[in-house]
C-alpha cells in the first residue's frame, strides 16, 4: 500500500478516488471519473509497472452530475448552488 500511495502522489492522483489491483507483476490503479483520456499504461515507478485507468464508475457519475445540475434550480442562494 505504501508503494501505491507513493505512486499516486507522484502522479498527482488522490488516493481516496482510486482502487488498486495486482495482476502478476503489474499494479492496476482505477480512478473514479467520467473522463478516460488521462489513462496511461506501463508507467515505471520504483522498479514496478503501473497502469492508471480513468473512467471507473463513469456511467454512474454521469447520472450524478446530471441530477446535481437539475437540483441547482431548487437552491435557495448562490452558496447552495
Amino acid at each position: 500500500m505504501k508503494l501505491i500511495k507513493e505512486f499516486l502522489i507522484s502522479q498527482k492522483v488522490d488516493v481516496l478516488n482510486t482502487r488498486a489491483f495486482k495482476e502478476g507483476d503489474k499494479y492496476i490503479i482505477t480512478v473514479g471519473s467520467i473522463e478516460t483520456k488521462n489513462s496511461k499504461k506501463n508507467i515505471e515507478f520504483k522498479g514496478k509497472k503501473f497502469d492508471l485507468e480513468y473512467g471507473e464508475f463513469s456511467e454512474y457519475l454521469k447520472d450524478v452530475n446530471a441530477n446535481l445540475l437539475k437540483a441547482r434550480e431548487y437552491a435557495k442562494n448562490d452558496v447552495e448552488k
